[in-house]
């Protein structure tokens, strides 16, 4: 287990990443560190069923690939990043839980010069909100699944209208 203070905005966040490896024969908690603040309202929601390749997608960034689905208070990111693509610097009022599918993701948080953890297939991390990342793939790309509390809505306008105008 690795952990990481994050001062930001008057939140206190304590970043945690855990490997298989480091779970094995050990019981781990989470304990939240952070103030949740107020619920954002609920977005429209049904029961539904899609194909990742059915998913709304878009290209935020050359080399970077998102199929997005989501409910009224999470939204689920099947992420693919070419070989040495990257994902900028950047941070959100968001959530953000994640699992490395495939390949190998480089992952800095917390401060742009700190060393970036190095996730493989299972590694999963957590990023609280208001908190600067950066994610650049392995040397053969990666996926992987983000899951952000509350939903972006920014990606889902943005996935929605790619989606349109190609119809």
């Amino acid at each position: 287990m690795e952990n990481l203070v994050s001062h930001g905005d008057s939140t206190r966040a304590i970043i945690t990443r855990y490997t298989g490896n480091e779970r094995e024969g050990e019981n781990y908690h989470m304990e939240r560190r952070t103030e949740p603040g107020p619920a954002a309202p609920t977005l429209p929601f049904v029961a539904a069923r899609a194909t990742q390749a059915e998913l709304a997608g878009l290209e935020p960034f050359p080399g970077v690939l998102m199929r997005l689905w989501s409910g009224g208070r999470v939204t689920m990111n099947f992420i693919t990043v070419a070989a040495g693509g990257d994902v900028p610097w950047h941070a959100h009022p968001h959530e953000q839980l994640g699992v490395v599918l495939e390949g190998e993701l480089h992952l800095t948080v917390g401060a742009e010069d700190a060393e970036p953890w190095v996730l493989r297939p299972g590694d999963v991390y957590a990023v609280p909100p208001h908190t600067g990342h950066r994610a650049t793939s392995g040397p053969e790309g990666t996926r992987v699944l983000d899951i952000f509390a509350p939903p972006r809505e920014d990606y889902l306008a943005r996935a929605t209208s790619v989606r349109d105008a190609a119809t």
